[in-house]
């Protein structure tokens, strides 16, 4: 009995003087491994998945694919410590999946694009490189009906999962919403977070976007170079040169610059000109439509039954309020939900587009937010 109270008293005395190592061990939760895996889809394209999730320790039955916008990869949901809605969900239960899609990340690059980034070197660069002439340009119709698909069929085959839920930003919800209004399959997604993502681009817009839309030869030239390359210019000067788009991607005043360096330097990929031309097409014609124009996704949301929490920033400079409140009000769903981050709905800040997950209160203010809006309506495992 002597031993066993002179071990606790050991015990007691080792933790009293370790201090916030002994806070760090009582709060320290489960580790979250990552996994990465490879998809073809049916046109031949590989794509790279993240897997975040912690063992013994998933707690919902659908696990969730986190999607990238337009002009990004799979880190825009990892992007650093405090800034990781992957992450952030793994933690609490779910089974994360982070995809990049075609042309991004390890998934299939061109060749060109390949070469002409070799003095900005990227590891994930060289991964997938592909010379085949068909694979120079893509549209975000090909992510539609041939990333999509795969992407929900390899996480489905890892998992066993008969369902799965996407959160997607920008055109990374887009894409899913357009898929379910033609696929064969619609119960494959549950829930679904939009953020960030106009269905439409009411005129008149702001001047950013409306040299975009009349500057096409410009455009089309600076897809030539290299808007990585240009990325990395940003960053090297320090805020010297500054980034004439910059206030469509973030507010300044609500992110940390060393997270737009992050952005910049791991996560800004090339954009291919077939995506440029359709987005170009989005703001001419105000509708988000098929490469071809031949299909009007936005009108067509009525069809997708599928609960959405929409969310928007207040500052979103590419996806105004109004341009997401369009989508909110079209979607065929009974369980609806829509969000604005604004100081006048309760947030310390005016949100911007990318700051919905990469804004400097995040973590705080937005993942929460979607979180519980997930679980509410996630069966456990």
């Amino acid at each position: 009995m002597k031993i066993v109270i002179k071990n606790i008293l050991l015990i007691l005395l080792v933790l009293q003087f370790s201090g916030c190592a002994v806070l760090s061990f009582i709060d320290q939760t489960p580790q979250t491994f990552q996994e990465t895996h490879y998809v073809k889809t049916s046109d031949n394209w590989t794509l790279t998945l993240h897997r975040y999730y912690q063992k013994n320790h998933i707690k919902y039955k659908n696990p969730v694919i986190l999607c990238h916008g337009m002009g990004y990869n799979a880190y825009f949901w990892d992007i650093d410590n405090k800034r990781s809605f992957a992450r952030y969900l793994a933690g609490r239960g779910y089974d994360v999946w982070s995809v990049s899609l075609r042309g991004s990340g390890r998934s299939t690059k061109t060749g060109w694009t390949a070469w002409r980034d070799l003095f900005n070197f990227r590891a994930d660069d060289l991964q997938n490189v592909s010379l085949d002439a068909d694979k120079i340009s893509w549209t975000i119709d090909d992510h539609i009906h041939q990333d999509v698909p795969a992407i929900i069929a390899k996480v489905k085959e890892v998992t066993g999962a008969s369902q799965v839920d996407w959160v997607g930003h920008s055109m990374g919800a887009l894409i899913v919403l357009a898929y379910l209004e033609t696929s064969a399959r619609p119960e494959e997604i549950g829930n679904i977070a939009a953020l960030g993502a106009g269905t439409v681009h009411l005129k008149p817009h702001n001047a950013s976007l409306d040299f975009i839309e009349k500057k096409k030869l410009i455009i089309d030239f600076g897809l030539l170079i290299n808007q990585k390359a240009m990325t990395k210019i940003y960053v090297l000067f320090g805020g010297a040169i500054q980034d004439p788009f910059a206030g469509l991607f973030y507010s300044k005043e609500n992110t940390d610059p060393r997270t737009v360096s992050r952005l910049y330097n791991h996560v800004a990929e090339n954009i291919s000109p077939g995506v440029m031309d359709q987005f170009i097409l989005m703001l001419r014609e105000e509708y988000f439509l098929s490469s071809d124009g031949k299909i009007n996704y936005a009108e067509n949301l009525n069809t997708v039954k599928n609960p959405v929490l929409f969310v928007s920033g207040r500052v979103d400079n590419i996806s105004d309020p109004e341009s997401v409140r369009y989508g909110y009000r079209r979607i065929g769903s009974q369980d609806k939900t829509y969000l604005e981050m604004s100081t006048l709905h309760g947030a310390k800040a005016d949100y911007g587009h990318n700051d919905l997950i990469i804004g400097k209160r995040a973590q705080d203010e937005v993942y929460p937010r979607i979180y519980h809006w997930l679980v509410s309506r996630s069966n456990p495992k």
